[in-house]
C-alpha cells in the first residue's frame, strides 16, 4: 500500500465511492448504500492483503475475514442490482454490457492472482462494476419515478 502502483490499485475503489455517493444524492438510496458499503469492504481488504503481501507474511485470518466481508458486500450489491434489472421497465443495455465487461474482467483477475495483471484486471473490474452499478441504480430510479 505504500508504492504508487498499489495506491493507484486502492485508489480505484473511489469509483464506487463516487458511485454510491451520486447514486444516494439523487434518491436512490439502497443501491447507493451498497455500493458505498462495498467501496469500504474493498479498499480494507485490498489494503490488507497489499499490507500483508508487501511484508512477505502469509494471509493472515484477518484478511481473510475481510475478504469474506469484501464478498459479501459485493454479493448484496450484485444481488440488488440483478432485481433491479430482471424488474426494470426496460433493460438499461449499457449497464449490462458494463457488468459483463467487469466480470470478464473479476475472472482474468483470478486466472492472473498475483502482482501487477492481478491489480491491473481487478482495478478494471472496480471502475466497470462502479459504473454498472451506478447506471443500473440511476435506471431504477427513473423508473421508479414513471
Amino acid at each position: 500500500p505504500n508504492t504508487p502502483i498499489g495506491q493507484s490499485f486502492l485508489a480505484t475503489n473511489i469509483a464506487y465511492a463516487i458511485a454510491g455517493t451520486a447514486l444516494s444524492l439523487s434518491g436512490e438510496y439502497w443501491m447507493g448504500f451498497c455500493i458505498e458499503v462495498a467501496a469500504i469492504a474493498s479498499f480494507n481488504y485490498h489494503y490488507n492483503q497489499l499490507r500483508e503481501s508487501s511484508a512477505g507474511e502469509v494471509e493472515s485470518n484477518a484478511v481473510r475475514f475481510a475478504l469474506i466481508l469484501d464478498y459479501t458486500a459485493a454479493a448484496v450489491s450484485m444481488v440488488s442490482g440483478l432485481i433491479y434489472i430482471t424488474t426494470a421497465s426496460a433493460l438499461p443495455i449499457p449497464a449490462l454490457l458494463l457488468s459483463v465487461l467487469g466480470v470478464f474482467f473479476l475472472f482474468l483477475s483470478w486466472v492472473y492472482e498475483y502482482g501487477r495483471p492481478y491489480m491491473f484486471w481487478h482495478s478494471l473490474w472496480h471502475v466497470c462494476s462502479a459504473y454498472a452499478g451506478y447506471l443500473i441504480g440511476v435506471s431504477h430510479l427513473e423508473s421508479t419515478m414513471l
